[in-house]
């Protein structure tokens, strides 16, 4: 990164202090960041293409979606600098091998990309570039479909299911297909493809989850429950599946066991509104009416959160290159403590509209909460070259630099935010908790 904060007279120890945090940070890595860089032991591929799109991963996994959109052009440009016949593979990429192959790995995760941004046309043609690189290439149809799924082309997403499954005999095609089908009314066609899912390795507990509820929402509660248990039993930390089984529990007259269960899913979700509403009616059933009054009027409230949520997320669709659509969203999100999706929300901002200081000091406040100093000073770096007057940047900046013990540089900042802003309390306070100079 690039490191010059102003004004010049706080200039000097801040810059200091960062080009050290600058230093620690290239100067390590951890073995399992080791472990993930196989792409330059690609043969036939440049070594730097292969790092590249490795960079391009892992930025994406983070929600950093213009670092890894620009990662990927850099991968794709230096493909086919080395000759060779062969590659190995990749953690996460298709294990195919040759130019072709590696061109189809970048592409692919471009249409992942895109997905992410809503942007299901550049998605679309992403995934059907892939395909000319390489025909049937694993999981190119089924994100097709999904992209179809998304717009409401059920039909057209059950087509691209079948083309992926024939290509490649993977259960959780199957189960996609199943809730394709459910989507246009097909139940008994729902019901046989999460049935094959399960038949295939019962490796998949989404096809036992969806089987459960389709034969839930048709009566059958004794035929539910079966697939509930085992959907829960493989995948033991998904709070929705264990909400389905206390629904079902309740359902059939076991209120006391339900109760146990729905504490469990508040327990294990705090913003489980659906969990905290079933947790409410059940204690209803048993006459607790204060405690059942309470968990009620918390699933009225976190609904309420959901259905915002929900309707910002739907104008991140209709509008995807909106800034302020992904911008309110990402707030929501934020607020909701749901900081992951928030981040992901706000880069996405960002790679709209780069000069956005008040959605990137959201991005540096996030790595600031989760503890990741290093990062959250680039960005509140970032801002303050862009206007040196945004004095929440010059205080959290001070802040991230007084925890890892730089406390003439945080001095720094929060004496410059009094520069802009002479009556802050909060940067006097800051000052007055660092210890003396003398």
């Amino acid at each position: 990164m690039h490191v010059s904060f102003v004004p010049a007279s706080s200039r000097s120890r801040l810059t200091a202090a960062l080009m050290a945090l600058l230093l620690v940070v290239l100067g390590c890595g951890s073995d399992t960041e080791r472990d993930e860089q196989r792409g330059p032991d690609r043969t036939g591929v440049d070594p730097r293409a292969a790092g590249y799109l490795v960079e391009a991963q892992k930025a994406f996994q983070t929600g950093d979606i213009g670092t890894a959109l620009a990662q990927a052009d850099s991968a794709e440009q230096h493909a086919g600098q080395s000759g060779g016949e062969g590659a190995g593979e990749d953690v996460g990429l298709s294990g195919a091998r040759g130019d072709a192959t590696f061109l189809a790995d970048v592409t692919f995760l471009r249409g992942r990309i895109y997905s992410e941004l809503h942007d299901t046309d550049a998605a679309q043609h992403a995934y059907q570039r892939v395909l000319s690189l390489v025909p049937n290439y694993r999981g190119a149809y089924m994100n097709l479909g999904n992209n179809a799924f998304r717009n409401g082309q059920f039909k057209r997403a059950v087509g691209y299911y079948e083309q992926e499954n024939e290509a490649h005999d993977d259960p959780r095609v199957k189960v996609y297909k199943g809730r394709a089908y459910l989507e246009l009314g097909y139940v008994d066609s729902a019901r046989l493809a999460f049935e094959a899912a399960i038949d295939q390795g019962d490796s998949i507990p989404e096809a036992h989850a969806r089987l459960a509820r389709l034969f839930d929402q048709n009566g059958d509660t004794e035929a539910a429950l079966p697939h509930a248990r085992r959907a829960l039993e493989q995948e033991p930390d998904n709070a929705d599946y264990r909400y389905l089984i206390g629904s079902m529990l309740l359902r059939t007259g076991a209120v006391e066991e339900a109760v146990a269960t729905f504490r469990q899913v508040v327990e294990q979700d705090p913003n489980h509104s659906e969990g905290y509403y079933g947790l409410g009616r059940a204690l209803a059933d048993l006459d607790q009416l204060d405690e059942a009054s309470r968990f009620l009027a918390v699933a009225d409230s976190l609904q309420r959160i959901e259905d915002g949520l929900r309707e910002y997320e739907t104008k991140t669709r209709l509008y995807p290159e909106d800034p302020a659509a992904w911008a309110t969203y990402g707030y929501a999100l934020y607020r909701a403590g749901r900081d992951a999706e928030a981040m992901q929300a706000f880069q996405t901002v960002l790679h709209i509209d780069p000069g956005n200081v008040e959605v990137r000091f959201g991005v540096a406040n996030l790595f600031l909460k989760h503890r990741d100093v290093e990062r959250a000073l680039e960005e509140y770096n970032a801002i303050l070259q862009q206007d040196d007057t945004f004095v929440p940047a010059w205080i959290n900046a001070g802040i991230a630099l007084a925890r890892i013990g730089q406390d003439d540089a945080a001095r720094d900042a929060w004496e410059a935010a009094l520069r802009h802003d002479p009556n802050n309390e909060a940067a006097r306070e800051y000052l007055r908790g660092l210890p003396s100079m003398n």
